[in-house]
């Protein structure tokens, strides 16, 4: 009987307290404090951490090396072609078995890696490192191991067991950065380097930087929190947030950051009883969040307070906030237009929602969310509020193979169909599908709406050219 070895990774928990919520018919407009110095970058376009190009769907996928009666975990970058739907290794090197650090898609088993797709083709790749006491206490246990030759064979015996202990080793030993995989998957270089003990989690990206935050300390005992933008050039730049103990970094929008700000620990408002087993009773705070445009270039800060109590604040998707209403035990996802200041519900909840995460749209602006409503995983379409469930996504297939579901939507194409990612219970990887994207009705209106323009267009044309006709040659 073969024994599998993985040590579960230790994650670098990056806890992003959401924000944003409540209203005021005007946003009023201040000079954050903590804007020590104007900041020499500006925000460009911004998008969330996307893993899909006009190529295909960019994932990693979990691999086996074998090891006498053991077996080894790693993850190997792979691509699923939007023309083919197979899913391919992105290392391209002549004779790599696919299996070793050497190969350009190698990842080790314990990372979370982000992947990042870029429209030429190649992807970028951000490690970040193991910067609390358990990375630590990893790498000294690994170590000790390495160094035991008895112990070494015992607990990962083999070459092969050697090799994976020394692979671990050298991972936790490793500052974050950010590499880039060239389109064609022969080389893997290294973009930037992060100085030591910065070790942002991403939130998300321009054409020119990654922007994540962190957290220094332990949970919410963080001692120092701020910002920081990673440059594709190797730039790495940190900058402050107003208020950062009760403030993280949700995005960008119209050349700002999208800060979200928790209002609760000064808001009596949002104060409520509870009791204990024991029977005493306090006030508690019930946070709701608001939104902050916050320009790092001047220190300007816009406050937004949306027009509903007990917000909890999701993504920024274009133009729209997402974020979630409750009240009396029930959730209602909600999108407010930054532009406009117009706030609609989507969709209630009966449980609480626990992410709204755009689905990405390759020609343009995303039109669907993933949610978590009713205990499900859901789709939301951003106009209507119009609802699918994983099962009726996979009724607009023509057929699934047997034994596998539909997981999610992963990306919608520039020519209109959504890839679904598709499990089975006895398979660890998933397949893909790609369905017709779901229309709807305001859509359909649009394109009704402009095919009878065409017709008005072209009979007023038809009407001009003929009534020039009639009239008399002076």
């Amino acid at each position: 009987m073969k024994h599998l070895l993985i040590l579960g990774p230790a994650l670098l928990l990056v806890f992003l307290t959401a924000c944003g919520s409540a209203p005021s018919d005007t946003a009023t407009t201040e000079t954050a404090a903590t804007a020590e110095t104007a900041a020499t970058w500006t925000v460009g376009k911004m998008e969330p951490l996307y893993s899909a190009n006009s190529q295909g769907y960019y994932r990693t996928t979990y691999r086996e090396r074998e090891g006498g009666n053991t077996v080894y975990a790693y993850d190997l970058i792979t691509r699923v072609s939007f023309d083919t739907l197979e899913e391919e290794v992105l290392c391209h090197l002549p004779g790599c078995e696919h299996d070793t650090p050497d190969c350009v898609s190698y990842i080790n088993i314990q990372t979370s890696d982000v992947i990042l797709a870029q429209e030429d083709g190649s992807v970028l790749v951000y490690h970040a490192a193991f910067s609390d006491q358990s990375g630590q206490n990893m790498l000294e246990s690994y170590q000790e191991i390495l160094n035991d030759p008895a112990r070494l064979e015992e607990a990962y015996p083999g070459e092969a067991g050697k090799a994976y202990v020394q692979d671990c080793i050298d991972m936790l030993q490793q500052p974050s950065y950010v590499d880039r995989i060239s389109a064609d998957g022969l080389t893997r270089e290294r973009l930037v380097t992060l100085p030591e003990g910065v070790n942002p989690g991403l939130v998300c990206r321009d054409e020119n930087a990654l922007y994540g935050i962190v957290k220094e300390g332990v949970f919410e005992a963080a001692t120092n929190i701020y910002g920081v933008r990673i440059g594709l050039d190797g730039q790495v730049d940190t900058f402050s947030i107003p208020d950062p103990d009760y403030t993280t970094l949700l995005g960008g929008w119209n050349g700002q950051l999208v800060l979200c700000h928790t209002r609760s620990p000064v808001d009596m408002n949002t104060m409520y009883l509870y009791g204990n087993y024991d029977g005493y009773y306090a006030l508690i705070a019930q946070d709701t969040h608001d939104c902050w445009l916050y320009d790092p270039a001047t220190g300007a800060v816009d406050k937004i307070r949306l027009p509903d109590q007990n917000v909890e604040l999701w993504q920024v998707v274009g133009d729209q906030l997402l974020y979630n209403r409750k009240e009396a035990g029930r959730y209602t996802l909600c999108a407010y237009d930054l532009m406009t200041g117009e706030a609609r519900a989507l969709c209630e909840e009966s449980n609480m929602g626990t992410d709204a995460s755009p689905v990405q749209n390759l020609g343009g602006m995303p039109h669907f969310v993933v949610s978590y409503l009713n205990g499900s995983i859901t789709t939301v379409e951003l106009s209507t509020g119009l609802t699918w469930s994983q099962a009726e996504l996979g009724e607009m297939a023509e057929e699934i193979p047997a034994g596998f579901y539909v997981n999610r939507p992963v990306c919608e194409t520039a020519d209109g169909n959504l890839l679904l990612e598709l499990y089975s219970n006895s398979y660890r990887n998933p397949i893909y599908l790609m369905v017709p994207s779901p229309v709807t009705p305001e859509e359909d209106t649009a394109d009704v709406s402009a095919s009878l323009q065409a017709i008005q267009d072209y009979l007023q044309v038809t009407q001009d050219y003929e009534e020039a006709a009639e009239e008399p040659s002076s």
